[in-house]
């Protein structure tokens, strides 16, 4: 029982990244580099589109109005239909980050997803180098 509680000790005050797993032995490949590249263009197109893409107008209220006037509500529903609301709507914009979180690599598909491990590994391979473009 005294080994035991030694070892469990032991490992008690070993570091805890000792105890976790290692990462799977990753590689700097053209993939990689595609990746990057596609991240950076879709950097540059969110920043010259930003109000575009960041703003979300799905959103509305029935104007206040037509709330009182139930035959108001119809007659403007019968003749625009479901096509515009505008004539019983308020239209309202949020801004959406979801495509920025998108874009920056913050969700596993995107193509800036651990970029920065991809960055250090392609400079561990000697076939990028800071300010020069990859040989890849």
């Amino acid at each position: 029982v005294g080994g035991v509680l030694a070892t469990v000790l032991a490992a008690a005050g070993a570091p805890l990244a000792s105890w976790a797993k290692p990462p799977p032995e990753a590689v700097y490949d053209a993939e990689s580099l595609r990746r990057l590249e596609k991240g950076r263009t879709q950097i540059a197109y969110l920043l010259g589109h930003w109000e575009e893409l960041t703003e979300d107008c799905r959103y509305g209220e029935v104007k206040k109005g037509l709330l009182s006037n139930k035959t108001a509500v119809l007659e403007a529903a019968g003749e625009l239909g479901t096509f515009d609301k505008s004539a019983t709507m308020d239209v309202y914009c949020k801004k959406d980050a979801g495509v920025i979180r998108r874009v920056l690599g913050l969700e596993k598909d995107a193509p800036l997803y651990r970029a920065d491990n991809t960055m250090r590994l392609a400079l561990k391979s000697g076939e990028v180098r800071p300010g020069r473009e990859p040989t890849m």
